[in-house]
């Protein structure tokens, strides 16, 4: 897994998670007492937008969240 982060646009910035698995990231409705599931639930809480890339090797998610100030 690598994770990147990058000040894109000047009102952006774009954070990436790249892994090997080729299966799509589905949003989960987790019970409360479950220890995972709920990343993407965060992302689509915060994010201005997000999707995913796939390439040969795995895929990469990705988020855009709206920076403020300079």
């Amino acid at each position: 897994m690598r994770v990147i982060v990058v000040r894109s646009e000047g009102d952006r910035v774009r954070l990436a998670v790249s892994d090997k698995s080729r299966s799509k990231p589905i949003p989960q409705r987790p019970d409360g007492d479950m220890e995972t599931g709920r990343g993407l639930l965060i992302i689509e809480a915060v994010a201005h937008e997000w999707g995913v890339d796939y390439r040969r090797w795995g895929k990469v998610v990705w988020v855009d969240l709206l920076a403020e100030g300079a």
